[in-house]
């Protein structure tokens, strides 16, 4: 299983503290376009046709993702760029829609030397740019992406000094080549975790819950100690409308990170959905406590207060997560100034 430096830097993952980030785009965009690209990975010693694939995969990926980020670029003025280089807003703009776009493998094959695949990546210009909006603005999410690009490649480095350090130890005794290929195997395990999380983020901005579900169990597979996990399939599950599978999962998140405000926030959300309503309260006044931008919670908060009859402190609330951009609770402050 991968080492606790990794489990501690996976964890970091889902704890967001950065500032909102806003966007205000004029957009321009025709048609929904494809690209696809193939790659060709040749094995080393220390590769498996499984490991094989992972590299292959997660290389084509890159290529797709780089095409797409100047292909986006092209079609948008972004004045929350301004003061950026092109290239930062090029790699901004890439590292965000690896959170967003899917990547289908078209064909593959494996001749024990090289494993060959190719890719296809469909994108709906207008949606990606509201996925990016929406992205750049919750702090959180954006987080979240941010960290698991910046986990993947330090992935990648290590994997690349592994290959590298048993390209010159070939006259190394036999137990210190396995002692290699094993650290070698962890780390494309390590990969095909983050890859597995990130693949399952993308089904979940498209709600595409039961099919999100097996990847982050598979992440769980090769990490049970990765809370992100556990938290995605919590989400999942909330949005099959599954609370009490869900607070399952978030219990085991928030055992392996206490820190986990989206963890609280979600439980929160399956517990008021089944009418323990205190509960639900302590929950959201934690992931208030951990994240005071998760606009969300003060939207659910904001409900729990009104089922308790403390109106008062709903509005308050309503009027705090309208404040951090939440729509709903406008619609909800909106609908209440109708009724008055």
């Amino acid at each position: 299983m991968p080492g606790k430096g990794y489990n501690a830097s996976m964890k970091k993952i889902t704890i967001a503290l950065l500032a909102s980030l806003l966007l205000t785009a004029q957009f321009s965009f025709a048609e929904t376009k494809t690209f696809e690209k193939e790659y060709t990975y040749q094995a080393s010693e220390l590769d498996s046709k499984s490991s094989c694939r992972v590299m292959a995969t997660d290389q084509v990926k890159r290529l797709l993702l780089q095409e797409i980020g100047v292909y986006v670029q092209s079609k948008f003025t972004d004045k929350s760029s301004e003061g950026k280089t092109p290239d930062q807003v090029k790699q901004e703009i890439t590292t965000l829609t690896a959170g967003i776009v899917e990547t289908k493998i078209m064909d593959e094959k494996w001749d024990g030397e090289k494993y060959w695949l190719k890719a296809r990546m469909t994108v709906d210009p207008d949606d990606v740019a509201r996925q990016l909006q929406e992205m750049r603005k919750d702090s959180e999410n954006k987080e979240t992406v941010d960290e698991l690009n910046a986990q993947l490649a330090e992935q990648r480095k290590e994997i690349e000094r592994l290959r590298a350090a048993a390209q010159g130890s070939k006259s190394e005794p036999k137990e210190k080549m396995e002692k290699n290929r094993a650290e070698y195997a962890k780390a494309v395990e390590a990969m095909s975790a983050s890859e597995f999380l990130m693949e399952a983020r993308q089904l979940m901005q498209s709600k595409r819950f039961n099919e999100a579900l097996p990847l982050f169990s598979k992440a769980v597979e090769v990490n049970p100690s990765l809370a992100a996990a556990y938290l995605g399939r919590g989400n999942a599950y909330n949005g099959l409308k599954q609370f009490e599978m869900a607070i399952r999962e978030y219990n085991r998140a928030v055992e392996l990170n206490p820190r986990l405000g989206a963890a609280f926030l979600g439980r929160g959300h399956s517990r008021f959905m089944l009418a323990d309503f205190n509960a639900a309260l302590e929950d959201l006044n934690r992931a208030i406590e951990i994240n005071p931008s998760l606009d969300w919670a003060y939207l659910n908060r904001g409900k729990v207060y009104k089922r308790l009859g403390k109106p008062n402190l709903a509005v308050q609330d309503f009027k705090t997560a309208a404040s951090l951009g939440n729509q709903k609770a406008r619609e909800i402050l909106a609908e209440g100034r109708r009724e008055k």
